[in-house]
């Protein structure tokens, strides 16, 4: 998966509720941890190779600068957990998703099997955190038998949290996945999941645990573009109709595949224009009418123009030029986790690549706000952007760039 600019989870964090940490993976930005086995604060597990810190160094693949906060649930060594640990967890969960910013909770445990919606013990903060727009991602389940049952775990049961059965990652189901037509929310990859641990050495996981850590992730990147081009996160709903939308269809089987770029492609071109958010007690703002997506120039032969392929490897997306307004865009590059961009702008233009790169700006301007647009004004204001970009200054905010940004 490729990471749309600017979207990388830094301003939001979330919860892996599981086995816990270890030194020997990353847990990235560590911001809080309980042990609810040892009832203590360190939530470190004594197992080198803990399923908790495979699972957190799964979604910091997705989303490598999302804060971590991990909630220890099972015991050193293996072993099982009950749904009274888990409630406890979810509790804290409830009670500091504002202070903390949660955007997702992963819930990589599974136990039983059910066809059919269940009331668990921690159904009630499963709906709370719904309402919060704080989204609970829980494993379909390694239990499958084939085709000869269907159900997921009874984790994964409740209507509030969003079931993920795991795929082969080329259109199939493994033997072992558990999945239900009524019960899988999404799917996604689960079948030798490459994980990387700090000495070096690559892991392959099996099973919906690292399936999970998949749409964690991508719900984490998904929110933090919703408040910043809508004003307000997206609801468990929303969140389901983009990711089935834009999923891949695992076969001829009636499920979709999660697909994070497309996900997010198709949430930054519907909405343009940022609205205000709806306070955490009243009914979800409704969805702005979805506006067409960009017009994609194609060459001679109907391929499209390799102008856009060069401007998306900037790490600029085409879709974030267009709703951001020119102080928001600078100050974008000009500040916060955006070191690597401003790098990849830089490279492109000891490359060459910087006319390239310039003519998709135009065309995407002239495509956008209509033929109205001045491109030789746009293109030169856009080029005096870059340089400034590149060389760690902020570009002037003069009538001119307004001008053509705008028209």
């Amino acid at each position: 998966m490729s990471i749309p600019f600017p979207y990388t989870g830094a301003k939001s964090t979330v919860v892996v509720i599981d086995s816990g940490w270890s030194p020997a993976w990353s847990t990235g930005r560590l911001v809080y941890e309980h042990d609810y086995v040892g009832n203590d604060s360190d939530a470190r597990s004594a197992d080198t190779n803990t399923h908790g810190a495979m699972v957190t160094s799964s979604i910091l693949d997705g989303a490598p600068d999302v804060g971590i906060i991990a909630l220890k649930v099972l015991p050193d060594g293996g072993g099982a957990t009950d749904s009274t640990v888990v409630e406890k967890a979810l509790q804290w969960v409830v009670a500091n998703a504002d202070a903390y910013d949660i955007a997702a909770v992963n819930l990589s445990v599974a136990a039983g099997n059910t066809d059919k919606p269940l009331a668990l013990e921690f159904s009630d903060e499963l709906a709370a955190l719904a309402a919060k727009r704080v989204l609970t991602v829980v494993a379909g389940g390694n239990a499958g038998q084939g085709d000869a049952s269907q159900g997921v775990s009874l984790f994964a049961a409740d209507p509030n949290s969003i079931t993920v059965s795991a795929t082969t990652g080329d259109g199939a189901f493994p033997a072992w996945a558990q999945r239900s037509p009524t019960q899988t929310d999404i799917s996604a990859d689960g079948t030798d999941i490459a994980m990387t641990d700090l000495a070096g050495q690559t892991f392959l996981g099996n099973g919906s645990s690292f399936a999970t850590p998949a749409v964690t992730s991508a719900i984490v990147l998904a929110q933090e573009a919703a408040r910043d081009l809508r004003g307000s996160a997206l609801t468990q709903e929303e969140f389901l109709e983009l990711a089935r939308s834009t999923g891949t269809p695992v076969g001829d089987t009636g499920y979709m595949e999660l697909d994070t770029d497309a996900l997010l492609a198709k949430l930054v071109a519907t909405y343009d224009t940022p609205a205000v958010a709806a306070p955490a007690d009243t009914d979800p703002v409704p969805a702005p009418t979805p506006v067409p997506a960009p017009v994609v120039v194609a060459d001679g032969d109907g391929a499209p123009n390799g102008c856009k392929a060069k401007f998306a490897k900037s790490g600029l997306g085409l879709g974030q030029l267009k709703t951001l307004d020119p102080d928001a865009l600078i100050e974008r590059l000009a500040d916060g986790p955006l070191p690597k961009a401003l790098a990849k702008v830089q490279e492109r233009m000891e490359d060459g690549e910087l006319p390239a790169l310039l003519e998709a700006l135009s065309r995407t301007g002239s495509k956008h706000w209509g033929e109205g647009v001045d491109t030789a004004a746009w293109t030169d204001a856009v080029t005096d952007v870059v340089h400034d970009m590149a060389a760690g200054t902020q570009a002037p905010n003069d009538g001119g760039f307004l001008d053509a940004w705008m028209s």
